[in-house]
Formats: C-alpha cells, structure tokens, sequence
C-alpha cells in the first residue's frame, strides 16, 4: 500500500477545462491516494462494467457487472501542448481479453464508454497509444503501438496505423509499466522499462487531449468476466518542451556554464 501522501491529480478535476501546458510540465498526475475518482480528475464511462476507486490498494480496479462489459476511464481536463506529451502508466492486464488500450485521443471526442476509442477506430477519436489483445493487436502480430487518424466509420481499420509491436507482449497478471513519448514528428515507447522503440510520425500537436483507457471484458453470461483483477495504479501526464525551448535552455546553461568557468 502506498504512503498516502496525494489525493488528487495536478490539475483539479472539472474546473480548468483546457489546460495549456508549460513547457516540460506535469499537466497530471495521480497515484489514486484519495477517496473517489472525482478528486483523482477521472471520470468513469462504462455499459455493463467500470472503473471503480479502490482506497485499500491505491488504485482503480476493473469491474465487469454484466454480460461484455466495457468502460473508458479518462481525465476530466484537457491538455494542450505544442512540443508533444509523454505519458507513463503503471497497469495490471488479468488475462486476455476482448479489447484493453490506454493513451491519448483528442478532447474533442465525445467519449463512448462502450466502445473502443483506439482498437475499434473510433471516428474523430484522433490519438496514440499502446492496444493489447485485441483487434488492432491481432492484426498487428501482437501488442501494438497504435495511431487512430480518426476519419472514418466504427470498425473501419484503415484508420489505424499500427506504428510498432518491437516493445513485444505485456505479461498478464503482472504489474507493468508503459512509457510514451508523442511529438509532432515522432513517437516512443518502452515497455517495463526497456530501451525505447523510436520512429516518425507526424501527429497533431495543436489539439488538446486527454488520458484514456478502455476495457472490454469477454462475452459472458457471468458477471465475473475475465478482466477482473485489472487494474491502473499510477498515471502521468508531462508535457514535452518545443524544439526551440530545450534550445533556449541548452543555450543557457552553456552560457551560465561558460562564465563559471571564466570567473
């Protein structure tokens, strides 16, 4: 159990609405200290299953109460960065199972809690992230680094770029950790602390975006599917610093370096 040190995430739920980051910022943060979900800045959609705060363990646990139960668990605020975001979260996957993705998607979209924002290609549901056991998965090879443009209809697939699998497969029933870099020209990932799988892309960084995860449990007339046990303990949101600022600060700690050394 973690020191209960922090109940809420940086950025207090509902209030701000569209945060513009500072540069190299964290826009949120939380490690599910508090008491509901509302003072951690989520809110919980679901048909059939949830998100649902534990305060025993520090964490919000997957709870299936219904035949295919799915839900989408996000910040309440949007964030908006030029330079990009990089985003690390700590996860638990039970086993496998219909459809589990978590990342980034636009703030624009209406979040469908029983839909798949990223492994169904939701339209207008424009963002990144990593999709496990599911659709974009399998036709991928494996778990996946996935890109939804955003442009076409529920279950079109073309809209999904499926960037990388080189990161490999998570490991079920397992704490694992996800790191995630967006740029408007690149991407990286590593999971459980791997060295980071890079490449080009170029994404949108003007829109703002929010945290999204979505679960879908399997088919099944029991109300304890076979996602239960899954659960987010830790998640972050920083805002990466534009080109020209990491720059500028390079700049000048080589000018503050420079008359250190001649002083």
């Amino acid at each position: 159990m973690k020191t209960k040190t922090k109940i809420t995430s940086l950025i207090t739920a509902g209030i701000l609405g569209t945060t513009l980051a500072s540069q190299g910022a964290v826009v949120y943060q939380s490690d599910f200290t508090g008491g509901s979900l509302g003072p951690a800045g989520l809110t919980n959609l679901g048909v059939s299953g949830a998100w649902v705060f534990n305060g025993t363990d520090d964490r919000t646990d997957w709870d299936h109460t219904g035949r295919n139960g799915r839900a989408s668990l996000y910040t309440t605020n949007a964030f908006q960065s030029d330079g990009g975001f990089t985003l690390d979260v700590s996860f638990l996957q039970f086993a496998a199972g219909s459809r589990f993705s978590m990342g980034i998607v636009d703030a624009s979209w209406t979040v469908d809690g029983g839909a798949g924002w990223l492994s169904q290609a939701m339209p207008g549901a424009y963002g990144i992230g990593l999709s496990t056991s599911g659709v974009v998965a399998s036709t991928a090879g494996g778990d996946v680094l996935a890109f939804n443009d955003g442009t076409t209809a529920k279950n079109n697939f073309n809209s999904i770029t499926n960037l990388s699998t080189a990161q490999g497969n998570i490991t079920f029933n397992t704490l694992q950790t996800l790191s995630m870099t967006v740029t408007g020209s690149s991407y990286s990932y590593s999971l459980n602390g791997e060295p980071s799988t890079t490449g080009s892309m170029t994404f949108d960084t003007s829109k703002s975006y929010r945290f999204i995860a979505f679960l879908q449990d399997t088919s099944t007339t029991a109300t304890n599917g076979t996602m239960e046990g899954s659960y987010f303990s830790d998640i972050t949101v920083t805002a990466v610093p534009e080109p020209s600022s990491a720059a500028l600060l390079g700049l000048g700690l080589s000018s503050l370096l420079l008359r250190r050394k001649r002083s």
